[in-house]
């Protein structure tokens, strides 16, 4: 009787201690889900000063275009069926596209170039120099930017048909990925930091770090190309994410290819994460 006792002691504590654990659990879980709130608060609070914080007027351009190369409309192959794996499934399966005639920027948007629509912009410590890519900016902030010029960010379709090039190359200068350090800051650490836009040799359309020193936002949601039946990816294509492009200083030789499509909310502000902007072509 005695061990009875005993053995029905030891199942009340357990319980008692298993219920103690759960509300435990519920308050950390609670405890986390308030502190992401409010983290998320904190950033929507930060991009809307930074938005709303007052801009200078727009500089007056004699040129439209200027700073921006003309890429030629046509179509061309998008994505790629050569990688294998979960990331891979992204960028299948390799299909035409079409795109107009389009003007791209020549060189990635840089620090002070930011800071004539947002003089009290603060760069991320990794790339601040003025002839470096501004980053650590949302996919808003990008926008508007963009627009403050007159112009916009680039299609996802846009952006990695000017990053091809002429020969449609897998990593923008090349379909050797062993060769694609000699034309690109990429394969890095964080804190190395960017290099200063225009370091490396333009592709062949005269556009520069396309493929690595700061990831580039489009103006594209992410989808699934037509004929990817992956449908295990289904939620990613659900979530309103944006596609950004290009890779970073921090990327490895194989995740640099024109092709990688990357992604995450519009609010998001990576240490790595810069822009370029776009513009239609004058009608024919």
């Amino acid at each position: 009787m005695k061990n009875k006792d005993y053995s029905f002691f030891n199942q009340v504590v357990l319980v008692i201690t298993l219920i103690i654990f759960v509300l435990a659990s519920m308050e950390c879980g609670g405890k986390q889900k308030k502190e992401a709130e409010l983290a998320k608060k904190k950033l929507m609070e930060e991009i809307k000063m930074r938005k709303e914080g007052g801009h200078p007027p727009p500089p007056k351009l004699k040129d439209p275009y200027a700073g921006m190369v003309m890429i030629p409309g046509g179509e061309f192959r998008m994505g790629t069926n050569r990688i294998t794996g979960e990331i891979g499934k992204y960028e299948k399966p390799e299909h035409t596209v079409f795109v107009p005639d389009f003007y791209i920027d020549k060189y990635e948007v840089t620090v002070s170039m930011f800071k004539k629509w947002d003089p009290k912009y603060q760069p991320s410590r990794y790339s601040s120099g003025d002839e470096m890519p501004a980053t650590r900016i949302s996919y808003e902030e990008a926008d508007s930017f963009c627009k403050w010029l007159g112009r916009r960010l680039p299609t996802e379709e846009e952006w990695e048909k000017a990053a091809r090039g002429r020969g449609n190359k897998l990593f923008g200068y090349t379909d050797d990925p062993d060769s694609i350090a000699m034309f690109a800051h990429i394969g890095s650490l964080l804190e190395n930091g960017a290099m200063p836009v225009g370091s490396f040799p333009p592709n062949d359309y005269g556009v520069y770090d396309m493929i690595g020193n700061a990831f580039e936002w489009t103006s594209s949601i992410l989808k699934r190309y037509p004929g990817n039946n992956e449908l295990d990816k289904e939620k990613y294509y659900m979530m309103n994410y944006r596609v950004f492009r290009g890779g970073s200083w921090t990327v490895d030789e194989i995740a640099s290819r024109a092709t990688r499509r990357w992604f995450l909310y519009d609010l998001a502000m990576e240490s790595e994460m810069g822009f370029r902007c776009a513009k239609d072509a004058p009608k024919k």
